[in-house]
């Protein structure tokens, strides 16, 4: 009976992998299809590389609208609305405007609207994507003079649901596919000037796992990963994006942003990065000051700012690989409670008892009566002008006054390896001094802006809906407050909440697009941001007592050490994790990415599920064991 059972399972085993081989082949086949049979059309083409300040309208003319066009739009950029043509003819900073067509009769309706609008073609660049038009139906169609460029989509296959000719084509518009000289162009088009334009893919493009190589159906079992994250109360919520060879092959979204369940996640969520913006913000702009000749390993700190004698000599190397004596961080709380208001009492107790309810970590209880300086209020105002929570501002002497306390911990006398956010605090004011310019500003200006990732920021509170906005902690010691849309990280917050070591926030697809581009060598959208070489120096592990980079974490080698990923990353893979609950990790040789983004310190820090029953680890090697051999 155990014989025949065991045979019927293995016949179920193999019918099961054929069935799903044989679907990735047939959504290869597919996919292939519809990209090489789209055509990129212009009379002269200018592809989008530098994002920055580029805003997007769309103008859907089909009477069936089938995907939503604005969603495709919005994974390459945020600066995308909805707007009819007659917004060109007044003053708009509007530079690019797409319309999208199925047949020739919505072409003919727009063409009509563009003679009532009458727009100057030299305001902006005018994009027709035609979904569904026949040949015979192209030859005979009247084009608008004032199209610079038409995309001619493939038509969908109806038993095609992942991805459309919409799809492909506004991909392609992006570059995020190639776009080839190759197919018959409609005489139409030739007679009014058109022709085929060659261009390589340089952004990440939405695909198929099949098209590189990876398992569909075995990347569907990090559902029951992340079904398990839910239930067992490790996050509420979660996204998580996987790409490789510069495809992303699963972006999904799990469960809610908060317990209530009111608000689902979703690809707009922006999470609190917590230290991964040690690896997206502050290393990378450590990297372009190297490529730009302002610092190099030895720059010491007292050659950029003003610091203690015994710190001066403190390199670049050292802050990177937090090799320099500080401490891991430094105690905020306690430099703002009023100590002369204790009553000889301590501040925390191991136990719970009466006079100690308040929970701050496990089995760690603070004092109920703590009094702070005053330093808060609830009400913004000139005097208290620093937002440190969703409803609390601090005076802004207090963020001095913590920077100070940072410059002046004590060292330790050994250099070995002790993480620290304080590293990271010091490298953000040598940076600063530098470029003469905040961190946030650098960022946004050199990496986010023109890479097309505008959610990815500091201080989201100022730009982005509140509800867009993953919650953190229900801090009830400190802030007294539900910590959403300002940085967690007690240091970053009291510093004002721009910091080298904590207060970034993003989306999984606009952090994708920075992963992407440090494996890509430093190269995104047709544009060169970083020097390969430093690159290369940066992600390379340092000495055998660290097992770090320059910013960057590794995999750990000593299996007798926990390490930050599984162990089937290779020795080239970097990447960070951050304490609210996210992590990015780049694999060069497999030329893969991994975002886990979650706020699993929502409600309470001391939730370490996420940790206990390695979630992201075990997700991470799902990856790997997908990747067919």
């Amino acid at each position: 009976m155990k014989l025949t059972t065991l045979l019927i399972s293995i016949v179920l085993l193999t019918a099961t992998t054929t069935t799903s081989e044989n679907q990735d082949e047939k959504t290869k086949a597919e996919y292939e299809n519809l990209k090489n049979n789209t055509l990129l059309l212009s009379k002269h083409y200018s592809p989008i590389t530098d994002m920055s300040g580029t805003e997007f309208g769309i103008f859907d003319m089909r009477k069936k609208k089938t995907g939503n066009a604005t969603e495709l739009f919005a994974r390459y950029t945020d600066n995308v609305q909805n707007a009819h043509p007659s917004v060109l003819t007044g003053n708009t900073s509007m530079s690019h405007f797409v319309a999208i067509a199925a047949d020739k009769e919505d072409i003919e309706r727009f063409a009509d609207i563009l003679g009532k609008t009458r727009i100057e073609k030299s305001r902006t660049d005018l994009t027709l994507i035609v979904t569904d038009i026949s040949e015979a139906e192209c030859e005979t169609t009247d084009w608008p003079d004032e199209i610079n460029t038409v995309i001619i989509a493939a038509p969908s296959q109806p038993t095609n649901k992942r991805t459309s000719g919409l799809d492909i084509a506004v991909q392609m518009y992006f570059n995020g596919i190639a776009a080839t000289s190759t197919g018959n162009i409609p005489q139409s088009l030739k007679n009014e000037g058109f022709t085929a334009v060659s261009r390589p893919k340089t952004r990440l493009s939405y695909s198929p796992a099949a098209i590189v190589g990876m398992d569909a159906s075995k990347l569907q079992t990090i559902d029951r990963i992340a079904e398990e994250m839910i239930e067992s109360k490790a996050s509420a919520g979660a996204r998580i994006l996987v790409a490789r060879k510069g495809h992303v092959v699963y972006d999904k979204s799990y469960g809610h942003l908060d317990y209530d369940r009111k608000e689902k996640v979703s690809a707009n969520t922006v999470y609190d990065l917590a230290s991964v913006t040690k690896g997206i913000v502050t290393t990378p702009l450590t990297m372009k000051a190297f490529d730009d000749g302002k610092m190099n390993e030895n720059t010491s700190l007292g050659e950029c700012i003003r610091a203690p004698h015994d710190r001066q000599q403190l390199t670049v190397r050292e802050l990177l690989l937090h090799q320099t004596g500080l401490p891991a961080g430094i105690a905020v709380m306690l430099h703002l409670i009023d100590s002369t208001r204790l009553n000889d009492n301590k501040i925390y107790s191991y136990k719970q008892k009466p006079g100690y309810t308040t929970k701050i970590d496990n089995n760690v209880y603070m004092y109920d009566s703590v009094a702070f300086k005053p330093a808060f209020s609830r009400i913004p105002s000139s005097e208290y002008s620093v937002r440190i929570s969703t409803n609390v501002y601090m005076k802004p002497e207090y963020s001095k006054m913590l920077y100070d306390r940072i410059l002046h911990e004590p060292l330790q006398k050994d250099k070995k390896y002790r993480y620290s956010d304080l590293n990271f605090v010091l490298l953000q004011k040598m940076i600063e001094s530098r470029y003469n310019q905040s961190l946030d500003k650098l960022f946004g200006d050199i990496f986010a802006q023109p890479i097309g990732a505008s959610k990815l920021c500091f201080e989201p509170w100022k730009s982005i809906k509140q509800t867009h906005i993953a919650p953190t902690e229900d801090d009830n010691y400190f802030r007294h407050d539900k910590v959403r849309g300002v940085v967690h990280d007690p240091t970053a917050a009291v510093l004002g909440g721009i910091a080298g070591n904590a207060g970034l926030f993003g989306t999984a697809t606009d952090l994708a697009k920075m992963c992407q581009m440090l494996l890509n060598k430093g190269e995104y959208g047709g544009v060169h941001y970083l020097n390969p070489q430093t690159i290369e120096t940066f992600t390379a592990k340092k000495n055998t007592a660290n097992r770090r980079g320059y910013g960057f974490d590794k995999p750990e080698t000593d299996p007798k050490k926990p390490s930050p990923v599984t162990a089937k990353a290779s020795a080239e893979s970097y990447g960070h994790s951050g304490f609210s609950g996210t992590l990015f990790w780049i694999d060069p040789k497999e030329e893969l990415i991994y975002i886990f983004l979650s706020n699993r310190i929502n409600p309470h820090t001391y939730n370490r599920e996420l940790t206990k029953r390695d979630i992201r680890g075990r997700i991470h090697e799902t990856i790997y064991d997908s990747i067919e051999k």
